[in-house]
């Protein structure tokens, strides 16, 4: 490696190599400055001389290359890592081992070799590339000793894309197990994966890492309150509402329009967000069934509140080919243009994401409701201290807070308890269609600008108003096993957007992501209360329901 060659100017931008939906996601997710890099130029002779007029200054610190290269493409690639350029191989082309494709359900955090490690296992369920020898993670995972190349042989794409589903477990440290039917591959933890490898990978090139925090204030952790108002009479929402309004939450309520005769009384409902839910509660399993029910609600729904509206849940939190096409519906773009869907059966406790081919950001909730909870034998204390363990949880991992509730599962006063404990919290409580326009507002400040180290500041491209979360190097622990490597913000900036290295911020010491939580995190997960037998009776109950029509 060239590390300690010095240079006066050095971006730190991630160059993705064609389109690839899924890589795409995942950068969008984390927040990082990236960049296509058209494969039909790079190695052309407009790259190649571009690349000597940038011999001191890279116009990327790191080449995310899911593709094969030619013979001159490959040539150019190896000139950008002498030029301390990282690059994460996707195919096994710069390995000195020929990968083999194995088929991998899911990688458990004891099987990552540090500088990776993750709180949860990550659900692969996939035939990825695998190194027999050197690599971490059941072999999808490796970084070379003598220069700055990584391999990552499993392929995003199909996070993005799956509608099939599984049950799985949800634990707490102390109260019973719970279960539900949920995304079989959930995004978090395998973003999570790629943020470390995009840390160690500029680490390797002698430089930080800085990508967009998660949120717009580091110190808050944004708060919403899902209801999926579920054969919901307009007496048990209104006495609702009224606990809502006096903790000032603003609450999205997802509406059952059919069991209402009367929607009128939601224009009383002040600083909250009105979406839609469904017409008639079923499982719905063609794309005229998604239609027509949308139709028949949303006509009534879009009249009353006399907009349309932003948000979609479908009913018992299902995803599949169907409601896919229904949101990506081109012909009928002002009935089934959502600005954004909800739905577990795609993704759960995580980061948004846009389903491929279409616009609709998806917003992870966390997806046992109270009335799950009661199911499982809880009561309102416990129902209580399971919220506030999960807050403990989602702070941990810098993830937002996305409670979800049926209007049968919660009594006004035990509403008014939940709220009364999460006033004491660091949140900031919004609607989710304000949650997905912070989202937005994130990507695209993302996609604008790209960072770089010049005379030990970092410096942006625009004008940002937004968290900027740095990885520095630390000499002494690059590549420690004590864990994934310190993260520092910027405390101030200058007007031209520069950061100084020595102005590095540590978050609240609430919640830090270090050795020990990793550790407790573990233990909450082994803390499994259910047996098989109850397990499989609940899976066969909850088919029963769904399937009672």
């Amino acid at each position: 490696m060239n590390s300690d060659r010095r240079v006066d100017r050095r971006v730190v931008r991630v160059g993705l190599m064609g389109e690839h939906p899924g890589w795409e996601q995942l950068l969008n997710q984390i927040g990082a400055p990236w960049s296509f890099v058209d494969p039909d130029q790079f190695g052309s002779k407009e790259e190649s001389s571009e690349s000597q007029s940038l011999s001191q200054s890279p116009s990327f610190s790191l080449l995310i290359i899911p593709l094969l290269l030619d013979a001159v493409q490959m040539q150019t690639a190896l000139q950008w890592i002498d030029k301390n350029v990282g690059i994460i191989d996707c195919t096994g082309q710069f390995q000195d081992q020929m990968p083999v494709q194995s088929f991998v359900r899911s990688i458990k955090p004891n099987q990552f070799d540090a500088p990776f490690s993750l709180p949860m296992p990550a659900y692969v369920y996939d035939t990825c590339l695998t190194l027999r020898h050197g690599a971490t993670g059941k072999g999808i995972l490796r970084v070379q000793d003598h220069r700055p190349v990584a391999f990552f042989g499993w392929d995003p794409m199909h996070l993005f894309y799956d509608p099939d589903m599984t049950w799985r477990r949800f634990h707490h440290s102390s109260l019973p197990t719970t279960a539900e039917r949920v995304a079989r591959r959930p995004s978090y933890p395998l973003m999570m994966l790629v943020l470390q490898l995009l840390v160690e990978m500029h680490h390797r090139v002698g430089l930080p890492f800085a990508h967009f925090w998660w949120h717009p204030d580091k110190d808050r952790t944004p708060f919403t309150f899902r209801i999926d108002t579920d054969y919901g009479s307009e007496k048990q929402l209104t006495e609702l509402y009224e606990v809502f309004r006096e903790f000032e939450v603003p609450a999205t309520w997802f509406m059952h329009t059919g069991v209402l005769k009367d929607l009128q009384f939601l224009s009383d409902f002040k600083d909250q967000e009105i979406a839609f839910h469904c017409e008639d509660h079923r499982q719905f399993r063609t794309t005229d069934g998604f239609r027509l029910d949308m139709v028949r609600g949303l006509k009534r729904l879009n009249k009353t509140l006399g907009r349309p509206v932003q948000g979609y849940a479908a009913p018992y939190g299902g995803w599949s080919d169907a409601l896919h096409e229904v949101l990506d519906d081109e012909e009928h773009p002002d009935t089934f243009r959502f600005q954004y869907s909800s739905e577990f059966g795609y993704d759960y406790d995580g980061f948004p994401s846009e389903p491929l081919y279409t616009n609709t950001l998806q917003i992870p909730v966390h997806p046992i409701s109270f009335g799950t909870l009661r199911r499982f034998g809880y009561q309102e204390d416990s129902m209580k201290e399971y919220i506030r363990e999960w807050v403990d949880v989602k702070g941990l991992l810098h993830l937002p807070l996305h409670l979800y509730v049926h209007p049968s599962d919660i009594q006004p006063g035990q509403l008014r308890e939940v709220l009364e404990m999460l006033s004491s919290e660091p949140l900031q409580a919004m609607t989710m269609s304000d949650y997905a326009s912070m989202w937005r507002k994130r990507t695209n400040l993302a996609s604008q600008c790209w960072f770089s180290l010049e005379n030990n500041n970092l410096k942006c491209t625009g004008d940002i108003k937004w968290p900027v979360a740095v990885y520095p190097i630390d000499p002494d622990h690059s590549t420690s096993a004590d864990g994934p490597p310190q993260r520092f913000f910027f405390s101030e900036s200058n007007a031209k957007g520069s950061f100084p290295m020595d102005t590095l911020s540590q978050p609240k010491p609430h919640k830090h992501f270090e050795v020990r939580d990793l550790e407790w995190l573990n233990r909450r997960s082994d803390n499994n209360t259910l047996s098989w037998f109850r397990f499989r009776k609940y899976q066969y109950l909850s088919w029963l329901w769904r399937n009672k029509e």
